[in-house]
């Protein structure tokens, strides 16, 4: 007699759930399409650096006409070749989609770490996060390819698979620059689970990744994804930082060793606070996050807070049980 092995629920849930996030993704592409909507130029950027990697060029060597202006791929080196297969495929915010696919199964398994009955709740939060489906869908960023490394990262790190969270971690370091900021939180907890030495898959993914690039062009690369983003011109849009905050009030330029050492200051405070019960791992990786998108760029996009956003789905859930705070606090993951 053939038996059926039932679907557990939540396995279901989670299943139905990504269903409903990738269907809200794919019919925002056609449904905001042209003018006000649209593409911006991160898009197209992102497309022609795909086009260049699969043409065998090097994205950092190119010149990139948008709007009218030249411009550089400030991005790091994981950006196209994530790119490259969905640009084949016709449009790269297929990937953007598979990439929110990721974020929400590393969200449900964060979270179930954390609070187990009521896990779904993150990735459902994240597969309806309206601006998590306006920057895959319809302006089309890649800020939701750093968050889905980082966020599976952290999801085997949590679950105690330390050497695939390492590996995932050196992905999300040749991916976003924003990545670095987290370094300080996960290089703590791995030094107090006595797993340091798995950090080194971290560094030889990485450095598989970047030194490629860097090595055909030193100072091309270091200005295009470390300095530019320093001393870039201040944009209209770019009203979300702390540098534009200071400047539309008072005209004054906060300089960038004063912004770096403010965030320096506030990452300490945070590993002082993190020291002291290790389950505040995820909140205080979400904050440092949420500081450096507003501290360190002159241009502060919304899309910078992505990152923040999706590790702070896996918040809610705790939240909406005092029960569950209370045992979460008590217990260090």
């Amino acid at each position: 007699m053939i038996t059926i092995k039932r679907i557990p629920s939540e396995t279901l849930q989670l299943f139905l759930i990504i269903l409903l996030g990738v269907a809200i993704r794919l019919w925002a592409i056609p449904t905001f399409q042209g003018e006000p909507y649209g593409p911006v130029d991160v898009y197209y950027v992102d497309g022609w650096a795909a086009n260049s990697l699969l043409n065998l060029h090097d994205p950092y060597m190119q010149n990139y006409i948008v709007s009218g202006e030249s411009g550089v791929f400030v991005y790091l080196p994981f950006v196209p070749i994530y790119y490259a297969p969905f640009y084949l495929l016709g449009d790269i915010r297929y990937g953007n989609i598979f990439a929110d696919v990721l974020v929400m199964i590393s969200l449900y398994y964060i979270t179930r770490r954390l609070v187990r009955r009521s896990a779904v709740y993150a990735p459902l939060l994240y597969a309806v996060l309206p601006p998590s489906i306006w920057l895959s869908s319809v302006s089309s960023t890649n800020m939701m390819i750093g968050t889905a490394m980082i966020a599976g990262s952290l999801a085997f790190v949590v679950n105690q698979k330390f050497l695939y969270g390492s590996v995932f971690l050196g992905i999300a370091i040749a991916t976003n620059q924003f990545v670095l900021l987290v370094i300080p939180p996960v290089v703590y907890y791995f030094w107090k689970k006595k797993k340091t030495l798995h950090l080194s898959a971290a560094v030889a993914v990485a450095g598989v990744i970047i030194l490629p690039f860097f090595a055909a062009s030193p100072s091309n690369f270091s200005y295009d994804v470390l300095s530019f983003q320093f001393v870039r011109p201040l944009q209209v849009n770019g009203s979300f930082s702390l540098y534009s905050v200071l400047y539309s009030l008072t005209s004054f330029r906060l300089m960038t060793p004063v912004r770096v050492g403010i965030i320096v200051v506030l990452i300490f405070l945070a590993m002082i606070w993190l020291s002291r019960n290790t389950f505040r791992f995820i909140p205080v990786c979400a904050l440092i996050l949420l500081l450096g998108a507003f501290i360190l760029p002159v241009n502060g996009f919304w899309n910078y807070y992505l990152l923040c956003l999706a590790l702070s789905c896996s918040l809610f859930p705790i939240l909406l049980s005092r029960k569950n705070l209370t045992m979460g606090r008590q217990n260090a993951i």
